[in-house]
Formats: structure tokens, C-alpha cells, sequence
């Protein structure tokens, strides 16, 4: 499900109904300013699509025909929750991974969010225009170093999705 809010589009939500709740975190593309991450929200939810469109559905439909029936990249959300005290250390390392990350071939966009309203919580984007962009990100040196810099530093452990693209055509 996408729909518009008053400074951007609500991104790459879709859920089936049920009685059951799921609780997602909220991303809103803003105008000129990337990625804000404005925390979580519940809806009724027997499971949530965060792989893409589900298979069959009008949303997956439009995406092939929007994109000639091919993906055009490859993201990745992270998401971390690092224990009190540890967010300056947390995105000082995420920060030297992200500068890196810029650096391979395939990548095209590399995020590093943090809550407005959490600071110990923090959402990495990553966007690559190649099937082993991702393979090739964990293979790296500078992965390596971030995930063993930050494995001391997770309240829980950490998550990622992988998302599909749907609106706009060529992520930028």
C-alpha cells in the first residue's frame, strides 16, 4: 500500500487483513531531503509483504510493467536498536561503513537514519543497482569491520528487509 502524506509518500507498506496486528516501521520519502524515518505504526495484519508486492497482486503488476518486467535495484532496510549510551559510537561506525559503502560498484544509495523520537534507534537504507550488489556489501572489508565494531553495541539483534521499488521508476 502507498499513499500520499502532506511532506511525502509513505513507502513500500502492504499488509493483508486479519484479526492479528503488526507493528512496521514507517518510512516517508520527503522532497529533496532522502529518507525520514518517523517510527512505527500498527495495522491489522496477518503478515506483512516486505518483499515486494505480493506475487499476483495489482501492485506487483504495475511494477513490472513500470519497470519493462525487471528489477531496476536491490534495498535493503536495516534496522537497529543499540542499547543507551551506545548511538554515538552506533553511527560513528555506521557513518564510516555508509562512506565506503558509496565506493562499490553497485552501489547507488547508502541511508543512515535515526529516530526523531528514539535516538537508540536507527534505519539503514541501502540501494544497489545489481542482484550481488548486496552479496558483494557483506563480502567487504569495510561490512566486516562495522559488524563487528556494532555487535557489542544491539539492544536486540539486528533486522533487514528487502524491498522492491515501485514509485519512482529509477531510484535515485
Amino acid at each position: 500500500m502507498s499513499r500520499r502524506t502532506g511532506s511525502g509518500r509513505l513507502l513500500a507498506l502492504a499488509c493483508a487483513s486479519a484479526a492479528a496486528a503488526a507493528v512496521v516501521s514507517v518510512l516517508i520519502r520527503a522532497p529533496g531531503c532522502g529518507f525520514v524515518a518517523t517510527g512505527q505504526a500498527t495495522f491489522p495484519a496477518a503478515r506483512l509483504q516486505s518483499h515486494g508486492p505480493a506475487p499476483g497482486s495489482r501492485a506487483e503488476g504495475l511494477a513490472r510493467r513500470a519497470f519493462g518486467g525487471n528489477r531496476v535495484a536491490y534495498i535493503a532496510v536495516v534496522e537497529a536498536q543499540v542499547k543507551e549510551g551506545q548511538e554515538d559510537a552506533f553511527l560513528e561506525a555506521s557513518l564510516e561503513n555508509a562512506r565506503n559503502s558509496k565506493r562499490e560498484d553497485s552501489n547507488q544509495r547508502f541511508d543512515v537514519l535515526q529516530s526523531q523520537t528514539d535516538s537508540s534507534k536507527f534505519a539503514l537504507v541501502e540501494i544497489y543497482r545489481a542482484e550481488k550488489g548486496p552479496v558483494d556489501h557483506k563480502a567487504s572489508e569495510h561490512y566486516a569491520a562495522w559488524r563487528d565494531a556494532v555487535a557489542d553495541m544491539m539492544e536486540v539483534p539486528r533486522s533487514a528487509t528487502q524491498w522492491d521499488t515501485i514509485f519512482p521508476s529509477r531510484p535515485s
